[in-house]
């Protein structure tokens, strides 16, 4: 039978009707059935009760998620910088022997490098034309002097004494020591042989000559470093530089010498910065009496300085600014945008509010807080992202989620 077009529209229409209805019936949101319990002390596992931005917990919870709370507290927590280096020479007491007058090196006392001398040992003998001809000047002058000592020529006498000191002074020019000297005047007698001796005590560091081997005159023989007080030449990064200062003390130590501690004060900081490394030089002063530290060891220097509350850092403990807040670095929950604490109630030690936060630098096992906490209140420093994931299961306010989810996540009663 042939229907109408009006009947036929009608038709479709409660057709589709219909269906709206079926699927409303079929996909409408049913009734939560699930039981949760209302008392954490009634609970198989310790619950969290939630409110906007509070977390509470019974003792049970705590003790099963370790709370730890510490006081947030003013204070100017020490730092360190960490220089790397190596032990040096003290260029200020190193002594070069060089040749006065062109020689021969006859015997050599000091033969090899490493050797350790004291003032006035023999190092080397060595022959000089020229010296030769020095004595024997000498020696004539004070024959000389000496035949018109007791004479009544004052002119001729004078002269000759003036001759004679003149000679001395020559000997003592040309490298010749006084008691070189005065062992030529008693014995009247030339030296073949001259002998050079150690300006001071030390260890030989370079030697340049041979038995037998002319030398020219300029010539550096020897090379003698005194060991008693040795340089620490450290490289400071510039970032590091505003923490030193000329006259700080500094501590280091070496793998040469375990567990040992060294001291020593900064006397130079390199005005120049070398562009390849970014880094000055730094020059420690140390005492090495008991000759530990050698040269080329390897060395690491610790400074402590202190941190201001703007960040700024200081080689001596600011008396002039109120110290810091700082917390311990187990603390803040630190994501890309933001920081957040959970600061324990003061009245409740069960409750615990979640609090948004601003961080300075970390010091050590500590952060300087910037804003957003205060002194005296506690943060929890152990415990924290558990509290923070029951935060998050509840779709409350979080570490990630600044605004919450909009539904709370299911079995998740824990």
């Amino acid at each position: 039978m042939k229907i109408p077009p009006k009947q036929r529209l009608s038709l479709i229409l409660v057709i589709l009707l219909a269906i709206v209805l079926i699927l409303a019936f079929v996909f409408s949101p049913k009734k939560n059935t699930e039981t949760t319990p209302t008392s954490m002390n009634e609970s198989p596992m310790p619950m969290l009760e939630m409110k906007e931005t509070v977390v509470t917990l019974s003792p049970r919870a705590q003790k099963l998620a370790q709370i730890e709370v510490a006081p947030v507290i003013r204070a100017f927590i020490p730092s360190e910088i960490r220089l790397y280096g190596k032990v040096d020479y003290d260029e200020t007491k190193l002594e070069h022997i060089t040749a006065w007058v062109p020689a021969r090196i006859e015997k050599l006392y000091v033969n090899f490098t490493g050797m350790e001398v004291k003032s006035g040992d023999p190092m080397a003998d060595y022959y000089s034309p020229e010296l030769i001809v020095a004595q024997e000047e000498l020696l004539q002058s004070l024959n000389a002097y000496q035949t018109l000592e007791n004479t009544n020529t004052s002119f001729a006498k004078d002269q000759s004494k003036r001759n004679m000191e003149s000679a001395r002074t020559k000997l003592r020019l040309l490298g010749i020591h006084q008691r070189q000297i005065e062992a030529i005047e008693k014995n009247n007698q030339v030296s073949e042989f001259l002998t050079i001796y150690a300006p001071t005590s030390g260890i030989v560091i370079h030697k340049n000559a041979l038995e037998g081997e002319y030398v020219k005159e300029g010539t550096e023989i020897f090379t003698i470093a005194d060991l008693d007080e040795v340089w620490i030449q450290l490289e400071a990064y510039e970032s590091d530089l505003v923490g030193l200062k000329l006259d700080q003390k500094i501590t280091f130590t070496t793998d040469a010498h375990p567990g040992e501690t060294f001291t020593g004060v900064i006397t130079f900081i390199d005005p120049f910065l070398n562009e390849k490394t970014r880094t000055a030089n730094v020059r420690v002063v140390a005492s090495n009496q008991k000759g530990k530290l050698k040269p080329g060891m390897y060395v690491t220097g610790i400074v402590d300085v202190y941190v201001s509350i703007d960040g700024k850092i200081s080689s001596q403990k600011p008396t002039d600014t109120q110290p810091p807040l700082v917390i311990p670095a187990t603390a803040p929950l630190i994501t890309g945008k933001r920081t957040i604490v959970y600061i324990q109630d003061p009245n409740n030690a069960s409750e615990y509010r979640l609090r948004e936060i601003v961080l300075g630098p970390r010091v050590k096992d500590y952060y300087i807080v910037a804003s957003g906490i205060q002194e005296g209140e506690l943060v929890v420093v152990h415990g924290n992202f558990k509290i923070d994931s029951a935060a998050q299961i509840q779709a409350k306010p979080s570490m990630m989620s600044p605004e919450g989810a909009s539904k709370p996540m299911k079995g998740h009663g824990h």
